[in-house]
C-alpha cells in the first residue's frame, strides 16, 4: 500500500495510497512518512484517493494530520538545534484540488494547536511551570 518512488535525484517522494480501513488512515500516513524519513526523504508527497467516500468523508484530513504528527519536532530540539527544527523541507499533498485546499486549511489550524499542546505537555515540568507557561502562551512561535 505504500510505495516509495524516486522522482528526481534530489527529491524522494512518498506516495501513500490508503485503502479504506476506518482506523488506519492516520496510522498509515504516520508510518508512511516515518518510512520516507528513514529513507532520507526531505519532501514527501501524501496521495490520498478516497473518491468522495461517503463512508469516511474525513479520511483525507485524518491522513494529513497523521502525517503531520510524524513530522513533529519537540520544543527542546527546535531550540537547541536550529538545523534540526524540521524533519522535512516540505510536505506535499496530492488529490482533488478543491477538496485538498479546504482540508489543508483546517489541517494546518488543527496541527498548530496540537503542536502547542505537545510543547506544553511534553516539555520538562519546570520549563512549563505556571510563570513560564504564561510567557509561552503569549507567543508560542517565539519559543
Amino acid at each position: 500500500m505504500l510505495e516509495i518512488l524516486n522522482i528526481t535525484l534530489t527529491i524522494n517522494i512518498l506516495i501513500c495510497v490508503i485503502n479504506f480501513l476506518p482506523n488506519s488512515y492516520s496510522d498509515a500516513a504516520d508510518r508512511g512518512i516515518a518510512k520516507a524519513l528513514k529513507a532520507g526523504c526531505r519532501a514527501p508527497l501524501l496521495l490520498f484517493s478516497n473518491k468522495d467516500s461517503k463512508r469516511f468523508p474525513e479520511a483525507g484530513l485524518v491522513s494529513v494530520l497523521g502525517a503531520m504528527k510524524c513530522l513533529y519536532v519537540p520544543l527542546e530540539m527546535r531550540e537547541a538545534r536550529a538545523e534540526r527544527a524540521t524533519k522535512v523541507d516540505k510536505l506535499g499533498v496530492f488529490g482533488n484540488k478543491a477538496h485538498v485546499e479546504e482540508k489543508l486549511t483546517l489541517a494546518k489550524a488543527l496541527e498548530a494547536g496540537r503542536v502547542v499542546c505537545r510543547d506544553i505537555g511534553g516539555s520538562d515540568p519546570e520549563r512549563m511551570a505556571s510563570p513560564r507557561l504564561g510567557i509561552f502562551l503569549e507567543d508560542p512561535k517565539k519559543s
